[in-house]
């Protein structure tokens, strides 16, 4: 913990970063919808938060944690959702036969389809998180939504709540769910969310909370769904 903490002053600017670019995708959406202001974001800025830097060791220290929480076993058929440049999408591939990267912006799929040069086992495609195919029900044993439900627009309970069943719906029973979204203290709209994101996940009847852990700066949460 005192690494993570060391890493995250180290790197003070990622957060200023994230936070430049949390700030334009807010003044983007008060003129077009979340995919489209996504988009543009993307266009404008070609990594918005700095996730596929190497120059921002905490981001990748906090992915390789993320992953260690995982139950030690191989996964059949990945899918992280909210993928983005798919950053995190290509390091499932240690854990998984095949991995899907979905993400609600066709920029962002389209940059993270190009920078991957080895696509055996993975697959980018654009899709909504609140309107996935009904076709990816019960194909998944491992799903991974890490920092990505806050930037939901809009947010609420019952939109969150939509996205949980529809999670329920993708996994196959006894599949894994890693929900990881950052947490400082509500300095930021997406800490204030983060705690009511955990608590609406664990109160799933399907889901069964196999592990929690807060660390600097990230809430992590393992869930498997009910066989």
């Amino acid at each position: 913990m005192i690494w993570d903490l060391f890493l995250c002053v180290f790197d003070i600017r990622f957060w200023i970063r994230s936070a430049r670019s949390d700030a334009q995708l807010q003044r983007l959406r008060s003129e077009h919808d979340n995919a489209q202001s996504l988009n543009l974001l993307y266009q404008e800025r070609k990594d918005p938060w700095g996730l596929d830097s190497p120059h921002f060791r905490y981001q990748q220290s906090k992915y390789s944690r993320m992953l260690s929480l995982l139950p030690s076993r191989r996964y059949k058929r990945a899918l992280d959702l909210g993928c983005g440049l798919g950053t995190l999408t290509r390091r499932l591939r240690s854990h998984a036969d095949e991995v899907v990267g979905i993400d609600v912006s066709d920029v962002a799929v389209a940059q993270a389809t190009r920078e991957t040069t080895e696509q055996s086992n993975l697959q980018f495609q654009q899709g909504d998180a609140l309107n996935l195919s009904r076709e990816l029900d019960n194909g998944f044993d491992l799903v991974v939504i890490a920092d990505t439900l806050y930037y939901l627009s809009p947010l609420s309970d019952e939109v969150l709540q939509t996205v949980r069943e529809r999670v329920a719906q993708l996994l196959m029973p006894g599949g894994i769910l890693l929900l990881v979204n950052h947490f400082t203290v509500n300095l930021d709209p997406g800490s204030r969310w983060s705690p009511k994101i955990h608590r609406i996940f664990r109160s799933a009847r399907d889901f069964t909370t196999v592990h929690e852990s807060w660390r600097p700066f990230y809430l992590a949460s393992i869930f498997q769904k009910s066989p």
